[in-house]
């Protein structure tokens, strides 16, 4: 549902609305009804489909494109990229495709019929490929997320969602007429603009390995409550209708929710206690090690932290979660083991596939008898609070 409500915010950028209803003129020129519905549909089918071979070839990647980031060459990049992206929705410069490379998609267009099934299935491939520029800077947040989805299909299938959500105030304007979409207008600059923030929002995210925690918080509280006074101010002469006010009612007070969010744990790690002295992790890099090492440890306990130092969702939890004088004293009696996939190692995908294990960050949970506590595994980012409540069901048998 995000990736659909995602694509038809971006249906609403200034350079993709108004063709909408060009296009659904030369979609439905001698059809109406549930007939231009049908060939409204094909034509989004075929522009979904770029998007979800993008996604696909991204999150082909996958773990691949997570180890590149252990470099913090490769995190300031991305970062400056998303900033880059950020300026280009504030109207500081444009991306276009090569003015000859469009001409010739264009006339290609021109030339395909309409109103044919086949016809509206190109003019789609095609559309996806023109309008793709313009929405180069939130495409490629889209990009970046699903590229580390451990499952390729997955994070193609959330691209195509993403390219019917586009296409879907088009099949609007095709079976029911343009009229019921919104107006072209100087709205559609303010929508770019709050999309502008988002990209902010993802560089601040991509540096935070490098960031101290409470300056990630905090600079994420920033841009939360500056994205809302924008949204507030310059979107509101907008809302004329009574959904339109209650949407950018709700949107005003989600950014202020996540900015007060922000705020409470910047304050929260200010004032937490650390412990001063951190308990020993024993670090193994693949399978052999695994083995031996839990062989060492043979009626206790055991928690297996999977990490690596590339893996961006790791570093609160090392930072900000094990540190913590009560997460230290629940781990007090557990053996602790960190699976570091940092350097790969081809055994390290014999251990992953055998425990399930979609990747890093992990917790494994092993009673005395080294049985795994499946309902309790905790798998991606969580609070100290999560894994502490965890902690006392060590060592009894699930």
């Amino acid at each position: 549902m995000i990736f659909l409500g995602l694509g038809v915010l971006l249906a609403f950028l200034p350079c993709s609305l108004p063709l909408i209803p060009i296009l659904s003129s030369i979609l439905v020129q001698r059809h109406r009804g549930y007939r231009a519905g049908i060939i409204a549909g094909v034509f989004v089918l075929g522009m979904a489909l770029v998007y979800a071979l993008m996604g696909l070839a991204v999150a082909g990647l996958g773990y691949n494109f997570q180890r590149w980031l252990q470099s913090p060459l490769f995190i300031g990049l991305f970062a400056v990229m998303f900033v880059v992206f950020a300026l280009n929705l504030f109207g500081a410069f444009q991306f276009s495709l090569p003015q000859g490379l469009l001409q010739r998609l264009d006339q290609w267009q021109q030339r395909q019929k309409g109103g044919t099934l086949l016809g509206s299935f190109i003019i789609g491939i095609i559309s996806a490929l023109i309008v793709g520029p313009c929405m180069s800077a939130p495409l490629a947040g889209a990009l970046l997320f699903v590229a580390q989805l451990p499952d390729p299909w997955m994070g193609s299938s959330y691209l195509f969602v993403l390219g019917v959500g586009v296409g879907l105030p088009l099949l609007i304007a095709c079976v029911f007429g343009a009229q019921y979409l919104p107006k072209p207008g100087v709205w559609m600059d303010r929508l770019k603009f709050t999309f502008g923030f988002v990209m902010l929002l993802l560089a601040v995210y991509f540096l935070r390995p490098l960031l101290p925690s409470v300056w990630y918080l905090l600079l994420m509280a920033s841009l939360f409550l500056a994205m809302s006074v924008y949204v507030l101010v310059k979107m509101r002469p907008y809302a004329t209708q009574r959904f339109s006010q209650v949407l950018l009612i709700l949107l005003s007070l989600g950014t202020v929710f996540f900015a007060g969010s922000y705020a409470l744990q910047a304050w929260s790690q200010l004032n937490t206690a650390q412990a001063s002295e951190l308990l020993t992790w024993q670090k193994v890099r693949n399978e052999t090690e695994l083995k031996q090492t839990l062989a060492e440890v043979q009626g206790q306990a055991v928690l297996i932290d999977v990490y690596a130092d590339w893996c961006v969702a790791c570093q609160p939890i090392e930072k900000e979660v094990i540190p913590r004088a009560d997460v230290q004293a629940g781990l007090a009696n557990v053996a602790l083991i960190k699976f570091d996939l940092t350097e790969y190692e081809p055994s390290q995908d014999v251990v992953l596939k055998e425990w399930q294990i979609l990747g890093p960050p992990t917790m494994i949970f092993l009673n005395a008898q080294h049985q795994e506590q499946r309902e309790i595994r905790l798998t991606g980012t969580f609070s100290a609070a999560q894994l502490i409540a965890r902690l006392p069901q060590q060592g009894t048998a699930p």
